[in-house]
């Protein structure tokens, strides 16, 4: 919602800063900010978490996991007649929520699709200055702004006709019961699909 503020309101944000990014904000307040506020924002080291966190991790990991298997997003099928090129390569991608507590994602390293390159990815999206653009004419006529998340999103959106497949993680071939002759084809638009937006709007369009 924007709630306009008064003109001697002041708001303070804490951040730990070196004295070089001090002067940065000193000379590009907004960029300077932009910057440390993404902070944390990165992949978490497994090697650096905690007992207690290791714990927590393992949890994230099967949430994940029941995600996949509650949206049918992959089923077992046979290597026999699979080259080891044709096989996209799966990774954990662990991070922190606003809350501070783990959140692990299951995700399809895209540049090994044997596809890539060669099928359409666009997707209608809004560009930053036509988001500001609304944002501007929402305030200026007092209008409320609401947003939210679709969960599991690209876990929703159909990969076609495509014959994807690819070598599981350890937890979800064994979540899969699968024996060492088996891999898993792609049922949904996983993430780190180069063309996973694209199904997820397609599947919004046609909704």
């Amino acid at each position: 919602m924007l709630t306009p503020c008064a003109q001697d309101e002041v708001v303070e944000v804490a951040f730990a800063m070196s004295h070089h990014e001090a002067i940065k904000i000193a000379e590009t307040p907004a960029i300077a900010l932009a910057a440390l506020a993404r902070q944390g924002r990165g992949e978490v080291r497994v090697s650096t978490l905690t007992p207690q966190e290791r714990e927590e991790l393992v949890k994230a990991k099967q949430k994940e996991i029941s995600s996949f298997l509650k949206h049918a997003a992959v089923e077992a099928a046979t290597r026999s007649g699979l080259q080891c090129k044709s096989l996209m390569r799966m990774r954990w991608v662990i991070t922190r929520k606003s809350d501070d507590s783990l959140k692990a994602r299951l995700v399809i390293q895209g540049f090994t699709d044997p596809q890539l390159g060669a099928k359409p990815t666009a997707s209608p999206t809004v560009s930053r200055r036509g988001r500001q653009l609304f944002l501007t004419v929402a305030g200026s006529l007092g209008m409320k702004v609401f947003k939210d998340d679709a969960k599991t999103a690209f876990l929703q959106g159909s990969v076609g006709n495509q014959e994807l497949h690819c070598e599981p993680i350890a937890e979800l071939a064994q979540a899969l019961g699968l024996e060492h002759h088996q891999c898993v084809r792609l049922r949904k638009s996983v993430y780190g699909l180069i063309d996973a937006p694209r199904a997820w709007w397609e599947r919004v369009e046609t909704d």
